[in-house]
């Protein structure tokens, strides 16, 4: 049930698949997309007379491995079930099991290479960003490229799930909250796990040497703050210092850096929206409330005298 096709040979899919039904009057219909998942569907309307009922007992369509026939509807919308089989290299529609309807829709079905996608869909990666002391703004936006090529041929364009990445930088409102020996402690923890991922015995042992000093020396719970480090890096805990406005929603949330010693540096986050023929652009915001977050990282802590 799967396609690959590249930028080049979207044209001749499309095109392939409406020329078996070119001979039973077939009109483009219906394009959906799933950006997210990669899959698509295309609609058309094909014609099947009585007279060609009563002629053939099937229906024979060459069999194209970039594509499937999904399902078939009646002109009432009626799902027509075990119309169509698959034998051998060729689609066969058994006429008998066609109710007394001569028009059809029938839905073929495929995934779609991640090129096309990026040819057909142009996304502002969020790389400009305007900054105040309160927040960081995200400028956001999704447009459909040519749109009038496909006005021309669908009756309906649908994108769903345009999912346009956001990396937001929350090193530095951690680190206004954390007093400078914890910097150190949390430095010297990287260097000592690298160094335990080869095979340096005196690079290890000089990590260590140096982790332990750092960490013998400082009056601070350094295991309490790595589990609130964890904890305010969390999505469920994130998402509340964010917000945008329709047509964008907020998908999916993560941590970039895995490892939990180190200070976080970076939330990953979707921000998703929709596009279609009567809306091929989308415009927003995403806003990253900092201030708020600064000062929740810092309650969280609890490290207000320790600064002082």
């Amino acid at each position: 049930m799967v396609i690959s096709i590249d930028v080049a040979r979207v044209a001749d899919w499309i095109k392939k698949g409406f020329e078996y039904f070119k001979p039973y009057k077939g009109e483009y219909k219906n394009f959906s997309i799933n950006y997210e998942k990669g899959t698509a569907e295309m609609q058309f309307l094909v014609h099947v007379p009585s007279s060609i009922k009563n002629q053939f007992h099937s229906v024979v369509i060459p069999y194209n491995k970039d594509f499937v026939i999904k399902r078939m509807h009646s002109q009432s919308f009626s799902i027509i079930t075990g119309a169509w089989y698959l034998d051998k290299d060729r689609w066969k529609l058994n006429t008998k099991n066609l109710p007394g309807d001569e028009k059809y829709y029938i839905t073929l079905e495929g995934k779609i290479d991640p090129s096309f996608l990026d040819d057909l869909v142009w996304i502002q990666r969020s790389a400009n960003r305007d900054s105040s002391e309160k927040y960081d703004k995200y400028w956001l936006r999704a447009v459909i490229k040519n749109v009038h090529s496909f006005q021309s041929l669908w009756s309906s364009l649908e994108i769903e799930d345009v999912n346009i990445g956001v990396d937001i930088s929350i090193m530095k409102a951690i680190a206004t909250s954390l007093p400078s020996e914890l910097s150190d402690v949390s430095m010297k923890t990287v260097e000592f796990v690298k160094a335990g991922q080869g095979n340096d015995r005196n690079r290890l042992y000089a990590a260590w040497r140096d982790l332990y000093k750092v960490s013998k020396n400082s009056k601070i719970d350094y295991s309490h703050i790595i589990r609130v480090l964890n904890k305010i890096s969390d999505a469920r805990d994130f998402d509340r210092y964010l917000s945008t406005k329709p047509p964008f929603y907020l998908g999916p949330i993560r941590r970039i850096d895995q490892y939990a010693g180190y200070i976080p540096q970076k939330m990953s986050v979707e921000v998703i929206t929709r596009l279609s023929l009567t809306e091929p652009k989308a415009d927003g915001v995403l806003l990253f409330k900092k201030a708020d977050y600064s000062k929740y990282v810092e309650n969280e802590l609890g490290l207000k005298k320790l600064k002082k």
